[in-house]
């Protein structure tokens, strides 16, 4: 996995002439100041580092619904954090809407660009398969157009 060395390794030199240009530019000579620099400095790493773990990462989902199967490639959405009584929204391209499926709850959601409202549906069964193993999660199921080879975006809350 040399790509992963390799930008792990810049990362480690990024940060290294990034501390010590703070240190020479602030004139920093006490301890607990580069103790300070040093903790900021870790705590960005961490971030930054637990921001690219899920994205662009897909996994396989199975969802049934009123006896629907669907095994799909869900892609892990950082945006999506939509809920409703504690259960992450799932989004699933609009071909796979089917007339008979009953309505859940109808909810209004926060968009890029306004608020939505938005029909949901209780799936029968929906889990995640993670390193070959799978997990059961309790969702909620919407839909939405995409027009392109995305067929389910994962909720975020699911990862963490």
């Amino acid at each position: 996995d040399y790509k992963r060395f390799i930008i792990m390794s810049s990362m480690y030199y990024i940060l290294q002439f990034s501390f010590i240009g703070i240190l020479q530019v602030f004139n920093i000579k006490g301890i607990a100041c580069l103790v300070f620099l040093l903790l900021i400095c870790l705590l960005i790493l961490i971030y930054s580092k637990r921001r690219n773990i899920y994205k662009e990462k897909t996994y396989k989902v199975i969802i049934d619904i009123n006896k629907i199967h669907y095994e799909l490639d869900g892609f892990v959405d950082t945006g999506n954090v939509a809920s409703y009584l504690d259960k992450p929204i799932i989004f699933l391209d609009y071909k796979y809407y089917n007339k008979d499926f009953k309505v859940y709850n109808t909810m209004l959601i926060k968009t890029v660009n306004d608020y939505n409202s938005i029909n949901c549906y209780k799936p029968d069964k929906f889990c995640i398969i993670k390193n070959n193993k799978k997990i059961y999660k309790d969702v909620l199921v919407s839909f939405s157009d995409f027009n392109n080879e995305i067929k389910c975006l994962l909720n975020y809350l699911l990862f963490t």
